[in-house]
């Protein structure tokens, strides 16, 4: 009998305590790695554009939607070679715990010539 109620306390600490931290750390990798993802691909794209361009403004709202919110240190359009554009991010996502917060900012400079 002594070994059923060890047994059901067991089940009942990991239900409690296990559960919870599974979740939790399976939330935030999935979270941050969409966040890499982003901050990997938002760079490149801007490279390619060679500048905040109207692509780059619609990816930008459309990430908005998401929960990403990505402003950018130098105004809209074409940049010129050479010119540095830093992007700062900040997502908000729903965890187990509570509202989470992950902030970042990065550097891209143009390479694309006129």
């Amino acid at each position: 009998m002594s070994n059923m109620k060890s047994g059901i306390f067991i089940l009942i600490i990991v239900a409690v305590f296990g559960i919870p931290y599974f979740l939790m750390v399976t939330i935030d990798s999935f979270q941050q790695q969409a966040f890499l993802k982003v901050t990997t691909e938002i760079p490149e794209l801007i490279k390619a554009e060679g500048g905040v361009s109207p692509v780059v403004r619609q990816v930008t709202n459309s990430l908005q939607e998401r929960g990403f919110q990505i402003t950018y240190s130098q105004p809209d359009g074409v940049r010129h070679f050479g010119e540095e554009i830093v992007i700062h991010y900040v997502y908000e996502y729903q965890n187990v715990k509570g509202l989470e917060r992950i902030e970042m900012h990065n550097n891209v400079t143009i390479m694309k010539r006129e």
